[in-house]
């Protein structure tokens, strides 16, 4: 039996990882508030976090 991948909005995922940012819940609840693995929302969370430097570069030079 083959399991079938869950896609998620890319508005869900930024969402989501605003509310991690804002530390006014856990990590673990949130991914039990939109029944995520939490393990997927700290994915999103070093995605965000690591792409943060490209959108403050000089994209001129």
């Amino acid at each position: 039996m083959s399991s079938v991948r869950k896609h998620y909005s890319t508005d869900l995922k930024v969402k989501i990882v605003l509310e991690i940012l804002k530390e006014e819940k856990s990590v673990t609840q949130l991914a039990s508030d939109h029944k995520i693995h939490y393990s997927q929302l700290l994915k999103w969370k070093k995605q965000a976090v690591e792409g943060l430097p490209d959108l403050f570069s000089d994209s001129r030079t």
